[in-house]
C-alpha cells in the first residue's frame, strides 16, 4: 500500500491515490476528505479520500517543509483570529482565553511568513528561526523596514503530529533589516517572498 506522511507529522492512507503518484519519495500537495466511516486492513494512518493532488517542488528539506507548513498554519490562525486553530498547532497557546488571544494579536493583521531557516533537525525536534511580516488595519502595503518580526522556534513531534512547543522574539544578525531585503532573500531561496502560498493558496 501507499501512504502519505504529512508535513504536519500525521500519516494519511488515501483510498484513491492515482497510479502515477505511487512511487516512494514523491512529494505531493493534496486536499482530502477524512473518511472516518472507513476502515482498512492496513491499519496505517488516517483514511482519506483525495480531492486534489499535485506534485510539489522537491528543493526543500523535510524539516523546512514541516516548519513552513506549521508556521504558516499558525499565522493563518492569527489572520483568521481563530484561537482553536492556533491551539491545534501551538502548544504555548493552550491556556489562552479568547480575550488574551485578541490582546496578543493587538491591531496587527495580514501576517505573512517570509523566510525560514532551520538550525537543527532530527526525527523529534526542529529548531530554527523565521521572519514574518504583519500589517495594521487600513494600511494598503507595508512600508519598507516596518512590521518585520523574527522568531526563534522549536517544533516537537507529538503523537498527533508536529507542534510548536517553544518560541521567542529574536534578533537575527547578518540578515536584511528591510522588507525589500527580506523579500529578495526569500525569492532567492524559495522562488517566492510569501511562504504562505506554498501551502495556503
Amino acid at each position: 500500500f501507499y501512504g502519505i506522511l504529512g508535513d504536519d507529522g500525521v500519516k494519511y492512507q488515501p483510498t484513491n491515490l492515482p497510479h502515477q503518484y505511487r512511487k516512494d519519495g514523491t512529494l505531493v500537495k493534496f486536499t482530502a476528505w477524512l473518511r472516518e466511516d472507513m476502515f482498512t486492513s492496513v491499519m496505517w494512518g488516517k483514511v482519506v479520500e483525495i480531492k486534489t493532488l499535485e506534485t510539489v517542488n522537491g528543493s526543500l528539506t523535510d524539516a523546512e517543509r514541516t516548519a513552513i507548513y506549521l508556521l504558516g498554519r499558525r499565522l493563518e490562525a492569527f489572520n483568521q483570529k481563530d484561537l482553536v486553530k492556533l491551539q491545534d498547532v501551538d502548544m504555548q497557546s493552550k491556556g489562552l482565553l479568547p480575550q488574551q488571544f485578541m490582546d496578543w494579536l493587538g491591531n496587527y493583521t495580514n501576517f505573512t511568513l517570509r523566510y525560514v531557516n532551520i538550525g537543527n533537525a532530527d526525527s523529534t525536534t526542529i529548531t530554527g528561526f523565521c521572519i514574518y511580516t504583519r500589517g495594521l488595519p487600513g494600511s494598503i502595503d507595508l512600508q519598507d523596514g516596518e512590521n518585520i518580526a523574527a522568531m526563534q522556534f522549536t517544533l516537537s513531534r507529538k503523537r498527533d503530529g508536529w507542534k510548536l512547543t517553544d518560541s521567542s522574539a529574536a534578533g537575527v544578525d547578518g540578515l536584511p533589516q528591510t522588507l525589500s531585503g527580506v523579500k529578495e532573500l526569500a525569492r532567492q531561496k524559495y522562488g517566492t517572498d510569501n511562504l504562505n502560498t506554498l501551502w495556503f493558496q
